[in-house]
């Protein structure tokens, strides 16, 4: 049951739910924002809450107990948008104004009008990713919750970016890297926009044990359909590139511990082959940069294969997915090993001449 709140306007009480009462603030927001750059804007703000005032009033002596979101939403159709009524303004009264302007003007005041339409929807909300009504990680319904959409078009909009070279692909996985899951209750609030009170956590805990119904229309249940096969694939691509991991890291702790302990094993045919890099003699001339070249390649190999077996242990409900801090950390991790390893492999490419010919004499 939706809570009823007290509010004061221009000086009248009224009865409105809570989310009534979040679009009307966000909708004055939008008319001081908009306004508050004119000349006299603010008394054309005051004018249009007064005339608010007068609607609710009208609603309260017709037998309204309570101002709903649905009366309110009736409300700004009838008033309009800011930039609505910005352009009834010129129409009626700068014909000349507007004879004699430039197209800018007109570009620019329509920009503005996108930028307080968006300043309006994300009025005080926070990016997640929605874990409750996911398709892959939750990051389109995310921005469909933070600009109060329908996450179908961001869907559609994913999908189409993916056909364009695979461009879509890269970039939802670095959004569902970065951008953190709305996991408490507080967190679902800030995802919503509602303000975080008592009563507000309370019954975001009891919605949180209630099922999840999604009401998806044709287009919602062929990106459905569509995003599954996705996350099969990717799944699929993952345990493979992981196996190819284990493969790899096997094969090189072998052929080092081939190098070292068997003479002469830089002669030797092996598969992931380092011998032909003569360490065992390098590590005599310069030790730092064999062990660090060694343990840098290790660790290029291991770092991926951690990530892919925690992934798909999560995806198993095994444990936990990991956190944002934990991700930065592992793949800043990963980018200071590669760093290390090239470097040191350079060199021991440039050196590794001066051995052999010294075991030509």
């Amino acid at each position: 049951m939706k809570k009823n709140i007290t509010i004061n306007l221009c000086g009248r009480l009224f009865q409105i739910d809570e989310d009534a009462y979040e679009l009307l603030q966000q909708y004055i927001e939008s008319l001081r924002s908009y306004f508050g750059r004119q000349e006299g804007g603010d008394e054309i703000a005051d004018d249009i809450e007064a005339r608010i005032a007068e609607l609710f009033y009208e609603l309260k002596a017709n037998g309204t107990e309570a101002i709903t979101i649905e009366h309110v939403k009736d409300i700004i159709t009838r008033i309009g948008k800011p930039e609505e009524m910005a352009g009834v303004s010129d129409e009626t009264g700068n014909d000349s104004q507007k004879t004699s302007g430039h197209r800018y003007d007109s570009f620019r005041d329509a920009a503005e009008g996108v930028m307080n339409n968006v300043r309006a929807r994300t009025a005080g909300k926070r990016l997640y990713r929605n874990p409750n009504d996911k398709m892959l990680a939750g990051v389109m319904s995310g921005f469909a919750a933070y600009t109060n959409t329908d996450p179908t078009w961001w869907r559609l909009g994913i999908v189409l970016l993916v056909l364009c070279y695979g461009v879509g692909i890269l970039a939802y996985i670095v959004l569902a890297i970065v951008l953190p899951v709305a996991k408490t209750p507080e967190e679902q609030l800030q995802m919503q926009g509602k303000k975080v009170t008592p009563q507000a956590l309370a019954d975001a805990v009891i919605d949180e044990k209630q099922p999840v119904r999604q009401n998806r229309g044709c287009l919602g249940s062929v990106l459905a359909v569509i995003a599954s096969l996705f996350a099969a694939l990717f799944v699929g691509i993952a345990a493979i590139f992981g196996f190819a991991m284990l493969v790899c890291l096997f094969l090189v702790v072998v052929s080092v511990i081939i190098i070292f302990t068997v003479p002469g094993s830089s002669h030797l045919n092996m598969p992931f082959d380092l011998g032909y890099l003569h360490l065992s003699e390098m590590i005599s001339v310069q030790p730092w940069v064999v062990i660090v070249f060694i343990a840098a390649l290790m660790l290029v190999f291991l770092i991926p294969l951690y990530a892919v077996a925690h992934m798909l242990l999560s995806k198993a409900g095994k444990i936990q997915p990991m956190g944002i801090v934990q991700r930065i950390f592992w793949i800043v991790f990963w980018v200071v090993a590669l760093g290390s390893m090239v470097p040191s492999l350079v060199w021991i490419q440039q050196n590794k001449t001066m051995v052999e010919r010294v075991e030509t004499r």
